[in-house]
């Protein structure tokens, strides 16, 4: 009797023990989970922070089939640009909130079927110029530099104002966050090797320059001589550090003896970063990575830029991986559909031609990463494609030699047209143009001739 008593009292002393390490546990940890569209910057952060023991972090995916995500236990929760997802959580997260969990959210579209807007605690715009620590946070994180410092500040700060566990989180400490230009120049070699947490961004081309055109290390000199081709790209891809295509582009372009002006977001003030203080340009092509129009919110003002920047723009292409597409024809097609209008179609608008894929992003849909795979043999043909678009503008237009090429199918006078268009007189204003512009041009015929002497043209520079 006394055995089986002594027995059952230790039986309860463990149970005490289990459940009184469960609390202790949950005591001595912040959890904070994020409902956005890339954990890379969240992963990193979690394991680099200073009091990474007691901060637990959930990402979930914008993607992710809600259908069965629970949100128990939850400290935190803060979410971006969220819109149907609230028809399967919007129940959960309430839940939650009554259960003392405190929710932010930036941007999404609460329709209120299906969520109480009021039980959020704090709902921000998104806009411009950030008001709220948390928008000034969100919006600088990054995986790499000042932007990974400013993700693991912006776990403490959350866990810390609104953890509701000061025992464990006032004497906690973090640092403001420091903020993204809305556009800067970027080199693979300014990269501090001493001190990470330093910018290796450039606001202006000046500063830029000055760098590029002295080094303590070996490395590519810029040379004013040599063709310049410019590269811009999404600041998404340098806060992501998905970096590996960008990089091997100005590897090889370097490594053929050209000087290379990229950036991320330059696209949207081209004045700005490739032009001299003279208002000369100082490319001679430039290669885009962008999506869409060149400038999205204001479409006329990018086309005005790319008129006035005066070069071939090209397009290179990062694409998801065809092969993990469920569409089996992608595989075929080496970009998938689902991205041929906003990154062929849409820049066309804008006169950027040329597509080339010179990489592929192997997306992870459950974490949230990419991982960008450049393509040595595409990057090659892009590069060379640049230079050669790069060599033609810096020759005298006398001294290049230029084909017309027209539409004639079947063969014979009568056939010579395009979609109804009137082939002929553009050919006319074509040549007369080209004469006008240095070109020497000879045996361009009158009008009324013109139809029967165009596959006699000779066009010489």
């Amino acid at each position: 009797m006394h055995t089986a008593r002594s027995r059952l009292l230790v039986l309860c002393a463990v149970v005490f023990l289990l459940l009184a390490q469960n609390v202790s546990a949950d005591e001595n940890q912040v959890n904070l989970t994020f409902i956005c569209y890339d954990g890379s910057a969240l992963a990193a952060a979690e394991e680099s922070n200073p009091y990474n023991a007691s901060i637990n972090v959930t990402y979930i995916s914008g993607y992710a089939d809600f259908t069965n995500v629970t949100f128990e236990n939850q400290d935190v929760i803060f979410s971006y640009m969220l819109w149907s997802q609230f028809e399967d959580i919007g129940d959960d997260l309430e839940s939650a909130h009554e259960n003392g969990t405190v929710l932010i959210d930036i941007t999404s579209a609460m329709d209120p079927t299906y969520i109480n807007t009021s039980v959020y605690d704090q709902i921000f715009t998104g806009t411009k110029p950030y008001n709220s620590t948390e928008e000034k946070f969100f919006y600088n994180m990054g995986t790499r530099g000042v932007l990974k410092k400013n993700t693991e500040n912006f776990l403490i700060y959350l866990a810390k104002t609104y953890g509701d566990k000061p025992e464990l989180t006032d004497s906690w400490v973090y640092e403001e966050p420091i903020e993204f230009p809305e556009g800067g120049l970027y080199h693979p070699d300014a990269r501090s090797p001493t001190n990470e947490s330093q910018p290796d961004w450039f606001e202006n081309t000046t500063d830029y320059l000055e760098w590029y055109s002295n080094a303590t290390e070996p490395r590519h000199i810029y040379d004013k001589s040599k063709p310049t081709i410019g590269i811009w790209f999404h600041a998404s891809d340098y806060t992501g550090d998905n970096l590996e295509v960008i990089d091997a582009l100005i590897r090889d372009l370097e490594g053929k003896g050209c000087n290379v002006i990229a950036g991320f977001d330059t696209f949207n003030d081209i004045h700005k970063f490739y032009f001299d203080e003279n208002g000369e340009p100082l490319v001679q092509c430039v290669i885009s990575l962008k999506s869409f129009r060149l400038n999205y919110g204001d479409p006329d003002k990018g086309i005005q830029e790319l008129t006035d920047l005066d070069v071939p723009v090209l397009t290179g292409l990062v694409v998801n991986n065809p092969a993990n597409s469920t569409d089996i024809a992608d595989g075929n097609r080496g970009i998938p559909s689902s991205e041929v209008v906003y990154k062929t179609l849409l820049p066309s608008i804008d006169g950027i031609f040329e597509y080339i894929v010179i990489g592929v992003d192997n997306y992870d849909s459950e974490t949230g990463e990419s991982n960008y795979e450049p393509l040595p043999v595409q990057i090659d043909w892009m590069s060379n494609r640049s230079i050669n678009w790069a060599e033609l503008k810096l020759k005298d237009n006398q001294d290049k030699k230029v084909a017309v090429i027209y539409y004639n199918y079947p063969s014979g006078k009568d056939n010579i047209v395009a979609n109804y268009l009137n082939v002929t007189q553009s050919m006319l204003d074509l040549l007369n143009a080209m004469n006008e512009s240095g070109y020497e041009v000879s045996g361009i015929p009158e009008m009324t001739v013109l139809f029967w002497r165009c596959s006699r043209l000779r066009v010489s520079m």
